[in-house]
């Protein structure tokens, strides 16, 4: 599987979700995650 797609589940966050259907707080984890990710 792919990274994003593991991401998005360790997150509780489907991965077939659209956009819009994600909370503030889903894209503020999920932006964290993945400035945390891309710095490793």
């Amino acid at each position: 599987r792919d990274r994003l797609t593991q991401l998005l589940e360790q997150l509780k966050i489907n991965p077939q979700a659209r956009a819009e259907d994600l909370s503030v707080q889903q894209w503020v984890t999920l932006a964290n995650e993945l400035g945390v990710k891309s710095e490793e």
